[in-house]
């Protein structure tokens, strides 16, 4: 077993399987449903349609800092360059070369080997934060529940994020490769806890599109942003206080038909925004009937999430 300790949580590779603890080896208790933001666009309706997560590289993080090279140092020259022939890199240096290329963090050709074939998954335990709708769903898009314990079974976590006033630099020897994606992608500025994330890390050895398939179980509901409707399109049933009857008419915009249709026809449980404090998102779960841009939506009787 490898493991480094660093900042009260233990990284170790425990017979080939990479993960996180406390520092007295508990295990983190990963909630039962971690939850995904999306805008409207493309990329987000193909990957919610076809049950795959985009597993990103840190230069696609919205956080520049995120994943940062700085946060790990090699203990020595010598072990940076045993690092570069683990990642197959095929420069000839001297120490004295190396000395004057790579004198602050860890080397960027080991930086962009690791991220070549490893993707990060990110998610959170909240879907009702203000700021997350407004930042990551415009407010118009969606956010999806997924079940943990149905992720396929060689994700690496999920495990929560250390949020840190100030972070340091981490000290890796060749030995400790296999601990390196660990110790890069699970450390953020304090200044992002608001966000609750967790994180799963992929292997992309055999997948260079970087899409990571699940099965459709493991989507247990979708939640919608207030502005996913405008008010044209929506009208009350006059006879029945829980129904309401949506036509989409912008027939150019059809992300929200292609999501809504998806829902239908897999009968995944929709939540829609049902706002009645000014200062916090409540839901209303309901059930959605019809298709291709003419629906009917019945709200589940006292129930708000």
């Amino acid at each position: 077993m490898i493991q480094i300790e660093h900042n009260n949580r233990l990284y170790r590779d425990y017979y080939d399987y990479p993960e996180i603890t406390y520092k007295s080896g508990r295990r983190f208790s990963p909630p039962d449903f971690l939850y995904k933001y999306y805008p409207l666009n493309d990329n987000s309706i193909d990957a919610i349609t076809n049950h795959y997560l985009y597993a990103s590289k840190p230069s696609q993080l919205n956080d520049r800092f995120d994943c940062s090279n700085q946060l790990l140092q090699s203990q020595s020259y010598t072990d940076e360059i045993e690092l570069l022939k683990i990642c197959g890199s095929d420069q000839d240096l001297s120490l004295e070369e190396y000395y004057l290329l790579n004198d602050f963090g860890l080397s960027t050709d080991i930086y962009e080997k690791i991220f070549s074939e490893t993707g990060i998954i990110s998610m959170t335990t909240n879907h009702s934060d203000i700021l997350m709708w407004s930042h990551y769903a415009k407010n118009n898009g969606f956010c999806v529940e997924y079940r943990i314990d149905c992720f396929p079974w060689d994700w690496i976590g999920p495990f929560p994020i250390q949020y840190c006033k100030r972070r340091e630099s981490t000290p890796v020897d060749a030995s400790q490769f296999s601990l390196i994606p660990l110790l890069l992608c699970f450390q953020k500025n304090s200044k992002w806890k608001y966000e609750k994330e967790w994180r799963v890390l992929v292997s992309l050895k055999d997948n260079p599109n970087r899409k990571c398939v699940y099965s459709l179980e493991t989507i247990t509901g979708i939640y919608f942003g207030a502005s996913f409707f405008n008010e044209k399109e929506t009208q009350l049933d006059p006879n029945e206080e829980f129904h309401t009857i949506v036509k989409i008419d912008n027939r150019l915009d059809d992300y929200r038909i292609k999501l809504l249709d998806f829902i239908v026809n897999n009968s995944i449980p929709a939540y829609f925004d049902f706002t009645a404090n000014i200062d916090e998102i409540t839901f209303l779960r309901s059930y959605c009937k019809g298709g291709n841009g003419e629906y009917d939506i019945y709200n589940e009787i006292g129930e708000i999430y």
